[in-house]
């Protein structure tokens, strides 16, 4: 028999009533207003021979197969032997530049793959602050950044996995937040491990294991702060707030977080000015399978919008691909050791992206206050100035001071008279 596929991105029916030789289903439920089904159990057909669901999803190795341009026909033979390579011949005939196969998640189970997506959207906060972006008017962006290799020196901490359990918006909020440490710190070996069990747990009430709002777990962040991850480990799961003794003398916490507005521009600039992003996305049935190369959706109608529901870690762009790149937390055995490459367009659909402001956590190096005066402050030239500097600093004594005149001079004396 053959299946034929519409261009409905989330349906396709029989267009025979025959009986399908060996194809049977084990469960059927509402997803996205359609059936879906695997591959076992009772068979689809009635007693009389008649197709008993309206749409079916062809699970291609245990995967919700969903396709954009249509019509296509399929056998169900053919759909039974290829696979991950019929899945292949989709993103070669959209002109697609990626490379699906085995991943880390691939033969998951279909709930258990929907349960990897647990980001949530809204409501927004009353003491929300919002970025005005871009921060630099008239600036260019370097054709590209990448926040694994600023300067030489890679600012991220490990690629981590959620494992079965719908906790992206914590690994999001916290790889931020981790890559945060290091950067204001200047110090890319810092690579603290936070806890996201200590967001999961009921210690917070931004989400759990059934998903959460990574606004609400940076909100959490900055009001009550975190501990590490050898303090509360993570246990997949639901439960008790039990963190170690003692963590609430000195947790992880951020200064704010902020909303940065969808656009290309504004994600560049927040990524340079701030460091890494939470960003959301919509995950399609062919994500499971992404292994390398520029993603972009293949089984979904490319006129489609999805909900947004995964959240993870912006870390750069680079125009000659024309993509982002991000850092997933499905184990380094997805994607490109942990990373992907997204197609420009697919994160910029949704509303916000999350920045963060600061760290704040005793034993963290604080940048250090200076202050300066001038004396005079005016007068007619030529003009001896004697300038006076002040620094404090947490962490210790003032190191050096520098200036830089008006005029191009500059001094490293604390207090220098300049003309």
């Amino acid at each position: 028999m053959i299946i034929t596929m519409w261009k409905d991105p989330y349906r396709f029916k029989p267009t025979e009533s025959d009986h399908i030789g060996g194809w049977h289903i084990g469960s059927v439920e509402a997803v996205d207003g359609a059936a879906k089904i695997s591959k076992r159990g009772t068979n689809i057909m009635d007693k009389n021979g008649v197709t008993n669901i309206l749409a079916i999803s062809v699970i291609l190795s245990a995967m919700i197969c969903t396709v954009s341009a249509g019509p296509v026909s399929m056998s169900v033979s053919q759909v039974e032997l290829e696979g991950i390579n019929a899945i292949q011949k989709a993103i070669d005939a959209n002109g697609g530049n990626w490379t699906a196969g085995e991943t880390s998640v691939s033969e998951l189970t279909v709930e258990e793959k929907l349960q990897l997506c647990g980001a949530r959207v809204g409501p927004i906060p009353d003491d929300a602050q919002f970025a005005q972006l871009p921060l630099r008017a008239g600036v260019t962006y370097t054709e590209s950044f990448d926040w694994r290799n600023k300067d030489g020196k890679d600012w991220m901490t490990s690629v981590k996995s959620q494992s079965s359990c719908g906790s992206c918006w914590a690994f999001s909020t916290l790889g931020v937040v981790e890559a945060a440490v290091n950067i204001q710190a200047n110090d890319p070996d810092i690579d603290i491990d936070l806890s996201e069990q200590h967001l999961v747990s009921n210690c917070c009430s931004a989400g759990d294991c059934g998903g959460g709002w990574p606004d609400w777990a940076l909100k959490y962040v900055r009001d009550t702060g975190v501990s590490d991850e050898s303090c509360f480990p993570y246990t997949r799961s639901n439960g008790a707030c039990t963190p170690c003794s003692g963590w609430e003398v000195n947790p992880w916490k951020i200064e704010n977080y902020i909303y940065v507005s969808s656009s290309k521009d504004a994600f560049k600039s927040a990524l340079q000015e701030y460091g890494p992003l939470s960003v959301l996305l919509s995950v399609p049935d062919d994500w499971y399978y992404y292994r390398s190369g520029v993603y972009e959706p293949s089984w979904l109608a490319t006129d489609g919008v999805g909900w947004a529901n995964h959240a993870v870690v912006l870390v750069g762009w680079d125009d000659s691909d024309g993509c982002w790149i991000i850092k997933n937390s499905w184990g380094s055995g997805w994607g490109e050791q942990g990373y992907a490459r997204v197609k420009y367009g697919n994160l910029e659909k949704y509303n916000y992206a999350y920045a963060v402001t600061g760290i704040v956590h005793e034993g963290t190096n604080q940048p250090p206050v200076a202050g300066a005066s001038a004396s005079p402050e005016s007068g007619t030239v030529p003009l001896d100035v004697a300038f006076t500097g002040t620094g404090t600093d947490s962490d210790g004594t003032i190191a050096s001071y520098g200036w830089t005149f008006g005029d191009g001079g500059s001094s490293t004396s604390q207090n220098p008279t300049h003309t």
